[in-house]
This record gives structure tokens, sequence and C-alpha cells, in this order.
């Protein structure tokens, strides 16, 4: 174990034992997760979207627990999947939104202490920002712990000249790896990563609804790739104009997704690894759809589309389905996932029995939320309880919603609830008091670890990708 996670578990849960008589450690066992980029949790069928639309994830629901108080910690991919895999929060690791900061080789991330556990460590990953580059330091970013680490891809994506890979693809990857693993009987921990439904919206066949007509007949197409009122110029869909095409093609790449992990759960199935097996699928951020006037574009908020993401867990053989609404948020996942391989006690898992409470706000603490970089203008703080959410931007702006009367967070209480504000507040810094021993972790620029070369080139596909900034 890494000397983050060793401070990390003495300083932030009791004692573990340590006497002589306590039980040995569980054999590993084997994990899968699966993260979706750019996933809504309102566009599955499990929370609510009209059926047909992700019968796959709906049959998935019922042989598995769902989630309904999920949260990421970062509108944006890299710091809300180095959150996940290092159980630190996005201001923590200096990671931030515009992908070009990295973890360092220092950090302790889920697949080395999975690796650590005696668990086989493989990825499939499907974006650009999760390439594994070569570095002199070795591996940075979230390529770490790997034993394998699949990033190929050559399909050209539309309106870039990025590579990408599709998730029939992805999900053919990763069972090329499972067929050819050198010990089929060594438990494994296996990390697939989905582009879709990331834009462009061009998998998949359109998949319109009615309340879509509501929409406004047309937006201008943007010259930029922001999207406050405008199409962003990466997802132009040639000269369409229509929001509720974008929307039916938003959907439409999330039923192709749909189908791909339908694939992925038989072919796990034909080789009997579902009943051996625990799954988690999630996703790293939302994607917002016309919230605020913002069309087709994420990282630009701590919005609750942006930020409420979709969790099932599903336990080895499947389980009675449940719903649960505690809180759970990418700590949450960490750590379910190394019970689930026996590399933690099954009480820090999110399928332990005592880890049902109801509405009721977590025990654990809050789930903290970020995005930019502390100390500049773009940088902001979202906390919640479960109940409340509180979020302030570096200018000073403060927003406190009521999550239970207002999820889609349109009515602002600072003014009417300031006790609940401070109380919010109180318990973030002691939060954060409480985390003050653990390492310091010092993201690494692109600059810093390639040559000018190859960072300028990385450089010049993010923005490509639209993300801008550090």
């Amino acid at each position: 174990m890494g000397r983050g996670h060793a401070l990390l578990l003495a300083s932030l849960t009791p004692a573990l034992g340590g006497c002589s008589g306590e039980a040995p450690a569980p054999e590993p066992r084997s994990v899968i997760l699966v993260t979706c980029d750019t996933l809504r949790r309102d566009a599955l069928e499990p929370y609510g979207a009209a059926p047909g639309c992700t019968p796959n994830l709906a049959r998935l629901a019922q042989e598995a627990v769902v989630f309904d108080q999920a949260w990421s910690a970062a509108p944006s991919t890299l710091p809300s999947l180095s959150s996940l895999f290092t159980r630190r929060t996005p201001d923590e690791l200096g990671v931030t939104s515009g992908n070009r900061m990295l973890l360092p080789p220092q950090a302790d991330t889920l697949a080395e202490r999975l690796g650590e556990a005696g668990l086989e460590t493989a990825a499939v990953v499907s974006n650009a920002v999760l390439r594994r580059f070569p570095t002199p330091i070795g591996d940075v970013a979230l390529a770490q712990g790997f034993d394998h680490y699949d990033d190929r891809m050559t399909a050209r994506e539309r309106n870039r000249q990025l590579f990408e890979r599709s998730a029939p693809d992805t999900v053919a990857a990763a069972f090329q790896w499972l067929d050819g693993r050198e010990e089929p009987r060594r438990p494994f921990f296996l990390w697939l990563h989905f582009i879709e439904p990331h834009g462009p919206y061009t998998s998949g066949e359109p998949l319109a609804l009615p309340e879509d007509d509501a929409l406004p007949a047309a937006l201008p197409l943007g010259e930029d790739d922001g999207g406050l009122g405008q199409i962003p110029r990466y997802q132009a869909l040639g000269e369409e104009q229509a929001p509720a095409r974008y929307r039916a093609a938003y959907r439409g790449e999330v039923r192709h997704l749909d189908r791909a992990l339908g694939e992925l759960l038989e072919g796990l199935a034909q080789r009997g690894l579902t009943q051996t097996a625990t799954l988690v699928l999630t996703a790293d951020h939302g994607e917002s759809l016309g919230e605020g006037n913002w069309w087709f574009t994420h990282g630009q908020s701590l919005a609750p589309e942006l930020l409420r993401v979709p969790l099932l867990v599903r336990a080895p053989g499947g389980s009675t389905p449940a719903r649960r609404s505690q809180l759970a948020g990418p700590f949450e996942v960490h750590d379910t996932l190394l019970a689930a391989a026996g590399a933690l006690p099954t009480s820090r898992s999110l399928l332990s029995p005592g880890a049902s409470r109801g509405s009721a706000p977590s025990a654990a603490g809050l789930l903290v939320q970020a995005r930019g970089r502390p100390g500049t203008p773009t940088h902001e703080v979202g906390i919640t309880d479960g109940r409340f959410r509180l979020a302030w931007t570096a200018g000073g702006e403060e927003r406190l919603h009521d999550l239970w009367d207002d999820p889609e967070e349109v009515r602002d209480l600072s003014a009417r609830r300031p006790q609940v504000a401070q109380e919010l507040r109180k318990r973030y810094l002691d939060q954060l008091d409480a985390r003050s021993g653990l390492p310091v972790v010092e993201a690494l620029h692109i600059n810093d670890i390639f040559d000018l070369r190859a960072a300028a080139k990385h450089a010049e596909e993010l923005e490509a990708l639209g993300y801008g900034g550090d």
C-alpha cells in the first residue's frame, strides 16, 4: 500500500485491526468498472427515460443496486476520474478541467492498490485524453498501475482530427484481453471507458421524444466550442440548427452505447464472469442539453445536470433489485471496488447492509465537487450532504439549494437559509482539516513531462476536444 493511502485509512477511518487473532484477509476477487463519458443519468431508463431508450441498462438495473444520489467530483473527464481513482478531491490533486494537469507517479491509484492486492489489472479506454503517454518519468495520470493499458483508437471523429474508439470496438478489445490472459483463474480488475455519448453525436440512429417540441426552433452555429446560446463548433452536424435534432442525436448515442453494454453483459455471462465479478457502472460527468441556455457542452459549471451521474452496482450472481438514496461519490465507488476485491472490509462497500440509510444525509461527510484551479477566476466549489447543496465561485457568488424540494437547483436559498450555508461551510472546513495530514499531490503540467513538441501537440488536441486553459 502506498504511503498516501496508509495515511488516508489511518486518519479518516477507524482502525481496521492488527491484533494477532484477526481474521485472515479474504481471497482477492474480480471487479469490473465501466465508466461512460458525458452520460446524463436521466437519459437512462433506470432514471426515468422512456421505455426502449436503454433496454440493456434497464435489465442490468433488475439485478443491481441503483443509486439515486450519485455525484461526480467534476464536470470534465480527467479531474472526475482522477478523484475516483485516488480517493482525493480535484482541489487536493490539482487536476483541472483543461486536462493539461496530470496525476504524478507518486499518486496512489485504484489500479495500483488492486494490483498490490493480487489482481491482474487492465484498462480499455476510448477517449483521447486518457491515452497513455510515454514520459521520461514513467506512467502518469490514470495509466499508473495497469499491467495492460489498451488505448488503441483508429476511428476519426467528425469535425476534429482526433482518434477515438467506438463502443462495440471497446467491448471487443475487452474480450480480446479476457480471452488471451495467461492466468485465466487469476482475479482481475478491468476498467472500460466508453467515449459515448461525448459529442459530436454521430453514433447510432437519432431518437426523438415528444418533449423536444418545446425547444427553440433553431440556434446559431457557433464559431467556437462554447455552448452558451449556440451550437458548439465541434458539435455541428452539418448546417443543422434545430436543438431538437441534437437532443435526438445525443439519445441515439446513448442507445448505441446501451447496445454495446448489452454485448458486454452477454459476453461476461457466457464466460461465467457475471457469477464471480462485481460490476460497477457510472459516468465521469453529464452534459447540458439546454439548461441555463447551455447547449451540448460540459465543464462550464457545477450544474446538477453535469454532476449527478448514474451509478449501478451489481454483485456477483446479481442481487434483488434495489434503489438507495444515500450519498454516493467517487470515494464511495473507490471503496466499493476495493471491498469487492477483498482489499478493504465489506463494511466500506456501498453494498453493505449498513450502507442504506434511506434519504438521510450521509454519515460519512460531505461530497465535494470542484472545477478550475484554486486561486483563479474559474475556480468553483460545491458541497452536498444529500439534502442541501452549497456552491460558490472565486468571485464570491454563493448558491444554496434544497435537493429534496428542488433537485434541478432552480431556487437559490442562500439569502433565506444563511444558517444552513454556514453549517455546511463549517462541516466543509472540518473535513478539510481532517484531511490536512494527507501527502500533498502536485499534479504535473504537460509542459513539465513531455518535450515541447509533444506538449504542444497534446495541447492542440485538447483545444480540438473543446478544453481550454489549464
